[in-house]
């Protein structure tokens, strides 16, 4: 309405009115259409340079927690991500070198301490043979001179044989028998020593050198020792699939139960004492050579007295 009473009309065509709502619909599809294309464009490309590359980053650090540290990442964008990537390549690479300087350094103080451990073993009773010597060629028993002298010859080589700390378990248990022969001469009859044949696949096994040797001396210093008569060692061996048991057991009258009981529990804290010989150095050797599942095991022999046992792997290139 105006003030002079007129009214102003519009008049469209009903036709025009429909045409301009369904061009508007089409508009309106187009761009929503247009709008969906782009919005999966950009997830396609968030997808391939973000995603992707984060899951790549992700199954990299699963596979270098389960210790695997020859993995790498292989993303090549200039991005943060790929800088990301590079990142963790080098820390890999940070952690292998110092896994294997630890692991050769570790190798290095476990050789460090077998030769020190080796150097332990002192061979006292070398004293007392020199003295049966001298007394065999005052008597002029040249033949049992020439046999203790051929012994003792055999057992020096063997103890100050320098270079490789292991030998093969035929040449231990011939330094073994070398001992005994010279133990033989001393006791003159007095204690019966015999030794199980060495199974014929276990002869070149290589092993901790001075392993059989000390346990056999242990047996005569502390329990045949004073036995005059009736004395008895045995050396046994018994093969299984991949190990084999060695056993040194005497007839000696001198372990009670609490000594039996605390050589046991020596045994067990081996790694702890500060000054290892004898069976204790031989039982840190064994565990440091072979691991600590090994080393040895004491108890009371069917012959009544002591009884130690160890077990020998056959380790992975020698099966």
């Amino acid at each position: 309405d105006t003030p002079f009473g007129w009214k102003i009309v519009g008049v469209a065509y009903a036709s025009e009115l429909i045409a301009n709502q369904t061009q508007f619909k089409l508009s309106y599809l187009f761009w929503c259409v247009l709008g969906v294309a782009v919005a999966l464009l950009l997830s396609f490309t968030l997808s391939r340079r973000l995603s992707k590359p984060i899951k790549q980053l992700q199954a990299s650090m699963k596979q270098l927690e389960k210790g695997n540290l020859d993995i790498r990442s292989h993303i090549h964008s200039t991005d943060e991500i790929g800088q990301l990537g590079r990142t963790f390549n080098i820390m890999v690479g940070k952690i292998k070198e110092l896994m294997e300087q630890i692991i050769a350094g570790e190798e290095l103080k476990r050789k460090s301490e077998m030769k020190l451990l080796q150097a332990q073993i002192n061979p006292h009773f070398l004293y007392n043979s020199f003295f049966i010597l001298k007394g065999l060629v005052r008597r002029g028993e040249e033949e049992l001179s020439l046999r203790m002298l051929d012994s003792l010859g055999e057992y020096f080589k063997f103890i100050t044989r320098s270079g490789s700390e292991e030998v093969t378990l035929e040449a231990e248990l011939g330094h073994a028998l070398s001992y005994l022969e010279i133990q033989n001469m001393r006791f003159a009859g007095a204690i019966d020593a015999t030794c199980d044949p060495l199974p014929e696949a276990w002869k070149d096994i290589l092993v901790p050198r001075l392993i059989l040797q000390p346990l056999v001396e242990n047996a005569y210093k502390h329990g045949l020792e004073d036995k005059v008569a009736g004395g008895r060692l045995d050396i046994h061996f018994t093969p299984y699939s991949t190990e084999l048991s060695v056993i040194v057991e005497d007839n000696g009258e001198q372990l009670d139960d609490d000594r039996l009981l605390f050589l046991e529990q020596e045994l067990q804290r081996s790694h702890l004492a500060l000054e290892m010989t004898g069976i204790l150095n031989v039982c840190r050797r064994l565990r440091l050579y072979y691991g600590e599942a090994y080393g040895l095991q004491a108890s009371r022999s069917a012959l009544g007295g002591l009884q130690i046992q160890f077990m020998i792997p056959l380790r992975k290139e020698e099966s």
